[in-house]
């Protein structure tokens, strides 16, 4: 643009800088007699009409947000030959891009903008605005220290569709791997300000090259040098917190702007005086840091399958018992053994994880002996900071698991406090053989299938008649039985009570068993139909073992049932955190967020679990709704047809697929998988909450009221989703449902998203 003296009522009085998008200039408003910045667009983008609707969007919805660390905008105008320009409001002070190249910042004052930074973007993101092109030149830093993020000239709107790879828009050096591929979302605002505040401790990029293409393989593939390695003096989880910002998988990065400003002020030591106080604090202390921990699967080093047995067992007791410690975070048994046989570098385990120390060990046993030894490694520097070796008698081998849990956690924690010692307390009179056949029977229950919880019943039920006191079993046991109603293949009122016998023999056995308690939580949840009491059980399972990430999926499936998406997201948010790696997990955060109609964000996480795995079967039910919700009915059928085969066709499953078809115009498909679910009643139990979905897509509602009767005079553990799952929606306008909701003591209103499915379904109302 040539340089003009007047734009409306702004006299243009200096350039002050060029970017990839345009160009700004001071001016001075000649109706207020103030000082702004205007941004023009660049001459390379007045032509594509696109370029200039997204800067004219995109800016408006900037000029909606009102927040100290953002730059105001004033107005959006056009300059008489009709180029689109940003009035701004223009400050006093340098970029941090200017402070930066006077030398490198202290730590705190480094973390402090960095705060400041995140603050501002959290208030764009709540909006649904991600900036794109955070770096030190759009950041401006006043004299009295407030930071100010500037030129959201390339932001997008979440939810918008995103430009493909040859169009990216951004600052390469900043971008995530994401962006690089033209995806985003919050995350990668949160990489680029990790890679911001590694330049202002280091002076250096964490990802350099010689062309763009260079630095980008290098942010694909390539993990950067450590802080600590580059500047000693930084504070340890200083540089881990950006260790986590730079992680490659967006899951494993801070998932919010609130989060990563709450994990900063947690890592910066006491030392650091200049930061504000954490949000919710009165004192304003920032906290020591919380070490953490990954503990990968143990090695044999002879000895053959029987030593195999003991090292996952070790594994599992050691990951069991550290998680039980208030003030150290441990990665759960799935993430963990993830890297089971997989030679991979510690520091990329560790990065994957989001850990600062792995605790790898190997096992012998021989003859009426086992060593055990391991080691302990900073996962910063990747070298070892503790090991030990203990050589026992087969005969001590409760004692060793104590043993070795003991001495991790005095490595890792400065105190081991009397209350922490006793958590790890274990049974030094158990057997060996009942041990180890409850191990296999965790094995199959992590296949979550209703023939594998049998198999693991029954390998339960041989561990007590070797040890009838083994608190283990019976909480195996109430965990099977409680699947097993779940699955809707089993009358709950035969299950149930089992399931509370024996969750109840194994609080008497031992009241710290977490899982028994939850097991008790869902029996008064879905037998007595009391919430008030279940909540109460949960949150005591919780303050039993805050380290479990299971207990935390259990507690977020509550509130999910309850409509409570945004506590549930939070608690699953802290699971993740636990077990990054749970596909389990990862699935269910997908499903609050089609509760929530957030089907973009829901996508996004079932996309990353297939990634770890992708044929999991739990995946392909979302994937399913989400694409019905998107408009891909075929896709959906498929991913539907898929989760039928790989569930051994589970009656309520079967019936998603007929509802499926009902919804979406062959009710002959759905009559045909109709009367394969009446053959099958006849002869075993099948869930009435499956006639229930197929009848009310099909239109025939009083069937469907019969069937969701029926399910409320069985306990069926699917009746509690009526809130919130949208195949219930045809049936809602009808007293006897409501005469159901009010007794099942849920709210009276839905609280389930608006969506395409819902529009088809109004079809059948």
């Amino acid at each position: 643009m040539a340089m003009l003296d007047k734009v409306g009522h702004y006299e243009i009085l200096e350039l002050l800088g060029r970017g990839g998008m345009g160009a700004v200039y001071r001016a001075r408003d000649l109706i207020l007699g103030r000082q702004v910045a205007l941004k023009f667009l660049s001459s390379d983008f007045q032509k594509d009409n696109e370029a200039v609707d997204r800067f004219i969007q995109e800016a408006k919805s900037v000029a909606q947000l009102d927040h100290p660390n953002i730059c105001t905008v004033y107005e959006i105008g056009t300059e008489a030959s009709g180029i689109p320009f940003i009035a701004m409001a223009c400050y006093e002070g340098e970029t941090l891009r200017s402070r930066m190249n006077r030398g490198l910042l202290p730590a705190g004052q480094a973390v402090e903008i960095t705060v400041q930074m995140l603050r501002g973007l959290s208030k764009a993101h709540e909006r649904g605005i991600v900036h794109r092109d955070i770096k030190p030149s759009n950041v401006m830093i006043t004299p009295d220290g407030l930071a100010k993020v500037l030129d959201f000239g390339v932001a997008q709107l979440m939810g918008r569709e995103n430009r493909g790879p040859a169009q990216v828009a951004g600052t390469v050096p900043y971008m995530s791997p994401e962006q690089a591929s033209g995806r985003i979302d919050e995350r990668s605002d949160l990489w680029s300000v990790g890679v911001v505040l590694y330049e202002m401790l280091t002076g250096q990029l964490p990802f350099e090259g010689a062309t763009s293409t260079e630095i980008i393989d290098k942010i694909f593939h390539q993990h950067p040098r450590n802080v600590c390695e580059l500047r000693p003096e930084t504070p340890f989880n200083i540089a881990r917190a950006i260790v986590r910002a730079l992680s490659k998988e967006t899951r494993l990065r801070y998932q919010t702007a609130h989060a990563m400003i709450d994990g900063l002020r947690a890592s910066f030591s006491a030392e650091t005086e200049t930061m504000s106080p954490k949000r919710g604090s009165e004192s304003g202390h920032v906290g020591k840091r919380t070490p953490s921990v990954a503990v990968l699967p143990f090695t044999s080093t002879g000895g053959g399958n029987e030593t195999t047995c003991f090292c996952d067992g070790l594994t599992e007791e050691t990951i069991l018992a550290l998680s039980r410690l208030k003030g150290l975070r441990v990665v759960s048994r799935t993430s963990a053994f993830e890297f089971k046989g997989k030679a991979q570098d510690i520091r990329l385990i560790a990065d994957r994880l989001g850990v600062d120390s792995i605790l790898e060990g190997s096992v012998r046993v021989q003859q009426n002996k086992i060593r055990v030894t391991l080691l302990l490694t900073n996962a910063l520097d990747g070298y070892s900071s503790w090991s030990k070796r203990f050589d026992r008698e087969l005969s001590d081998f409760f004692l060793i698991q104590e043993e070795i849990a003991t001495s991790v956690a005095e490595s890792l924690c400065t105190t081991l406090t009397q209350e922490n010692f006793s958590r790890l307390r274990t049974r030094s009179d158990g057997n060996i053989e009942s041990w180890k056949l409850c191990l296999k029977a965790r094995s199959y229950w992590h296949q979550k299938k209703p023939e594998s919880f049998e198999k693991a019943s029954a390998l339960y039920e041989e561990a007590i008649k070797l040890d009838p006191d083994c608190s283990t079993a019976f909480t195996g046991l109430a965990d099977c039985y409680r699947a097993l109603a779940f699955f809707g293949v089993v009358d709950p009122r035969q299950v149930w009570p089992v399931a509370l016998r024996f969750a109840e023999r194994a609080i008497e056995l031992d009241s710290s068993q977490p899982r028994a308690h939850i097991v008790k939580a869902r029996y008064i949840q879905h037998m007595n139909r009391d919430r008030a009491s279940a909540e109460i059980e949960f949150k005591h399972a919780i303050n039993l073992n805050p380290g479990d990430s299971e207990v935390h999926l259990a507690w977020a499936i509550f509130l999910v049932q309850g409509s409570e998406f945004g506590r549930a997201l939070e608690e699953l948010r802290l699971a993740q955190d636990l077990d990054p790696l749970n596909q389990e997990i990862a699935v269910a955060v997908a499903s609050v967020h089609c509760y929530r109609g957030e089907f973009e964000q829901a996508l996004t996480e079932c996309l990353q679990t297939r990634e770890l795995n992708p044929n999991y079967a739990e995946m392909f039910g979302c994937m399913a709704w989400i694409a019905e919700e998107q408009g891909r009915l075929e896709e959906a059928e498929s991913w539907l047809g898929r989760l039928v085969t790989e569930t051994s066709r589970a009656p309520v499953l079967l019936a998603m697929l007929a509802r499926h078809h009902a919804l979406y115009g062959d009710a002959g498909k759905a009559r045909e998988i109709l009367s394969s679910l009446e053959e099958l009643s006849a002869t075993r139990y099948v869930s009435p909450i499956a006639f229930v979905f197929v009848f009310a897509a099909l239109g025939e509602h009083e069937r469907a009221l019969d069937y969701l009767e029926r399910a409320y005079e069985v306990h069926d553990t699917w009746l509690w989703y009526v809130n919130v799952y949208p195949a219930f929606l045809p049936l809602r306008g009808y007293e006897r449902f409501k005469k159901i909701i009010q007794r099942l003591g849920m709210a009276a209103e839905p609280r389930m998203a608006h969506s395409n499915a819902t529009d088809a379904l109004q079809r059948t109302i």
